[in-house]
């Protein structure tokens, strides 16, 4: 479903840009056993290289026998998912060699770092449920959970936006794995009795999909098959010419980079790298309008519902179908914004369009102890999680 070769065979791409090799078989790739001290570091001591031994004192590094996400360490109980590359030893994300896996991206000021928070909590706390889609969340990694904890705490706790610039994230990625029951038997035949789906947050911050000669794009999107991109309506010009004529100070907004110019720099790397410069790429787009409870903006509950429901109707193929040509429209006609769509249909290989809110309704600018800050009061996401039930049910899960 996700390719034809056997798994090990797709190539992979080294996340150090230094690489000597950059691109090899994912079967290539070495495991860490999470065991300490694993009995295969006695065993194997005369085989470990200076490289290994420099870089990772102590740990057990092992070839897979039979390549997966995720595999048995030969020696111990434990199953090993980190990955080396055996050309530079450089430690690769998680989520590398998992072929279902969904990586969000946005750049900076976008909303970005709200639009992921609310994301996984809205898996966490609404798909989660046994009257919804049962998932189970996973994370990959405890740095990207210590960051996404922060960042609950200070939104739906505390009220309190982010730093709009968010400079310096300590991580480099957020990666999480969420599992679901599949039900049907015809479904369970094409996909299993469980899927399993990786979702990667790469660059919190958004910084380098400002820059063309960033090779990150292809180092951490290169494998994922479905990407979710966010659109700010701030990146509008005709948006901001509004905002401007109803005398707001549209400044700090001037320096966001529109969603056209990060799509235009993946798919121009993408083709570049995978040699494909005719057809559509085999990924999964799904294109999402942020911020959708400001003035102006399409908001489909508003529309629909002449308000804001607390709670939005849970997702349909007969809802998207119909959401998405509206905010599509949109996009062209109102924000003026016509190249994303152009660029999305002609170029991936299935496209939707949506709309959310990572909170519900727009933040209130307040001054506390001399400070301004921008303060939520009850935060409700709303549709945020569309994009991705959307991605899995074009890979067949229900």
């Amino acid at each position: 479903m996700f390719g034809s070769r056997k798994a090990g065979e797709e190539m992979v791409v080294c996340a150090n840009p230094e690489c000597p090799e950059q691109r090899f078989p994912a079967k290539e790739l070495l495991f860490i056993c999470p065991g300490s001290p694993c009995p295969g570091l006695a065993k194997t001591r005369e085989s470990i290289k200076p490289e290994q031994e420099a870089r990772y004192p102590g740990q057990f590094l092992f070839r897979a026998e039979r390549f997966a996400y995720a595999v048995p360490c030969p020696f111990s109980p434990h199953t090993a998912f980190v990955k080396v590359c055996p050309h530079c030893w450089a430690r690769q994300p998680a989520a590398t060699g998992q072929t279902s896996t969904i990586a969000v991206i946005g750049s900076s000021l976008s909303g970005k770092t709200c639009y992921i928070t609310a994301l996984i909590r809205q898996i966490e706390e609404e798909l989660a449920r046994r009257s919804s889609f049962r998932m189970a969340l996973h994370w990959d990694d405890q740095d990207g959970f210590e960051y996404f904890d922060e960042q609950r705490r200070r939104i739906f706790d505390e009220g309190v936006l982010p730093d709009q610039t968010q400079k310096n994230v300590p991580v480099r990625s957020l990666q999480i794995t969420i599992r679901f029951p599949v039900h049907g038997l015809l479904r369970g035949l094409r996909v299993g009795s469980q899927g399993v789906v990786s979702l990667v947050f790469p660059d919190p911050s958004g910084e380098a999909l400002q820059s063309l000669e960033d090779a990150y794009f292809l180092h951490t999107l290169f494998r994922a098959q479905a990407l979710i991109l966010m659109v700010d309506p701030f990146g509008s010009l005709k948006y901001l010419q509004r905002l401007k004529a109803g005398g707001q100070d549209v400044e700090h907004f001037r320096k966001l980079y529109s969603a056209d110019r990060a799509l235009d720099v993946f798919i121009t790397n993408w083709r570049r790298q995978a040699n494909q410069h005719h057809g559509k790429i085999p990924k999964d787009l799904a294109v999402v309008l942020t911020k959708c409870d400001e003035e102006g903006v399409f908001d489909p509950d508003a529309e629909r519902y002449g308000g804001f429901p607390v709670q939005a109707p849970p997702y349909s193929r007969r809802l998207f179908e119909e959401i998405s040509g509206r905010v599509e429209q949109h996009l062209e006609l109102e924000l003026r914004m016509p190249k994303i769509g152009t660029m999305a249909n002609e170029n991936f290989r299935n496209v939707g369009f949506f709309a959310a809110s990572a909170l519900g309704k727009p933040p209130t600018e307040v001054e506390e102890d001399g400070e301004r800050i921008l303060r939520i009061d009850d935060p409700k996401p709303r549709r945020v999680e569309e994009p991705l039930l959307w991605i899995l049910h074009k890979w067949g899960y229900w």
